[in-house]
């Protein structure tokens, strides 16, 4: 049996049952430590859900949140059941991307401005619990001048 060298630097041997044992044996290897990866991680997002479920729920005992006492733990209840089929997204990319496409019904410096605002520039007043944020960008707008030196507001 005659062997092609195609890897520059790697000597053949002249069984191929060796080179497959260790390709085999890496493979088990990393299969293992994937799986071991993802069991420490699941371990850490359960136990990190259970502790948002208590908090939750003891702002929902105290009446700290904007809904009724039924309501709310109804919600921690759904929330930490999700969280622990994994389902559960806490990320605010999913906001940050449905206020930008907001923005895209917007023209020219409007736009930018509100694209501006949702990435965190200018001011937020208000609060949801409240009824709402005000974000509030301030631009500095230089004044056209005419040819005659003049303003256009003149």
């Amino acid at each position: 049996m005659q062997y092609i060298n195609i890897l520059p630097g790697y000597v053949h041997s002249h069984t191929a049952a060796p080179h497959a044992v260790r390709w085999m044996a890496f493979a088990c290897v990393l299969s293992i430590t994937s799986i071991l990866t993802m069991t420490i991680a699941h371990a850490e997002s359960a136990a990190e859900a259970q502790a948002n479920y208590k908090k939750e729920k003891a702002a929902c005992l105290s009446g700290q949140t904007n809904q009724d006492r039924a309501t709310c733990l109804r919600e921690a209840g759904a929330a930490y059941a999700d969280a622990k089929r994994g389902r559960l997204d806490n990320d605010n990319k999913q906001y940050e991307q449905n206020a930008l496409t907001r923005c895209q019904a917007l023209k020219g410096d409007d736009r930018e401005f509100c694209e501006r605002r949702i990435h965190g520039e200018g001011k937020v007043t208000g609060s949801v619990s409240g009824g709402g944020e005000l974000r509030e960008l301030t631009v500095e707008v230089p004044v056209a001048r005419q040819p005659d030196g003049k303003s256009e507001s003149n």
